[in-house]
């Protein structure tokens, strides 16, 4: 498995191009050095690093290295647990797609993520929003700048 990490850089807090920028990527398990290259300049201050050996079933540290002592900060690091999604189910309170109920911040944030992830329609003057199974969340009803119904144009909504 394939996972690209990016990495940013700056000098004076202007995003630095033209680096020559390296990553250094350890085993946390082993404390050895999985894989070392160079990073890929992608343009506003950012590189990116191809890590072809990724295994998400284990723990990495990621290392960026500037190789410039005129950046702000010649090393930027991090890790891949923030990623493993045992971590949510430990922190919160049961797994994170119990939350359910729309007075806690877990379900409202299931609730958001249902709104962005399945679709959505405009019919008969109203936006109607639909989870990933098709199931309707939410209706809105559209209006135009002079506050009347429509279908075209809408320049507000309001919950049903």
């Amino acid at each position: 498995m394939s996972k690209i990490i990016l990495s940013h850089f700056e000098t004076n807090s202007i995003p630095t191009t033209g680096l020559n920028a390296t990553m250094s990527i350890y085993d946390l398990s082993t404390n050895t050095v999985v894989t070392t290259g160079e990073m890929t300049d992608v343009g506003n201050g950012g590189y990116t690093f191809n890590f072809e050996d990724y295994q998400v079933d284990k723990s990495y540290q990621f290392i960026a290295n500037s190789n410039s002592s005129e950046t702000d900060s010649q090393y930027s690091y991090g890790s891949n647990e923030s990623y493993r999604p045992d971590i949510a189910d430990a922190v919160w309170s049961e797994p994170a797609s119990g939350y359910t109920n729309l007075d806690t911040f877990g379900g409202k944030l299931n609730f958001i993520k249902s709104m962005e992830s399945g679709r959505w329609k405009i019919e008969s003057n109203q936006m109607i929003f639909y989870d990933e199974d098709g199931d309707e969340l939410q209706r809105f009803n559209l209006k135009d700048a002079s506050g009347n119904p429509t279908n075209d144009d809408a320049y507000e909504r309001d919950p049903v």
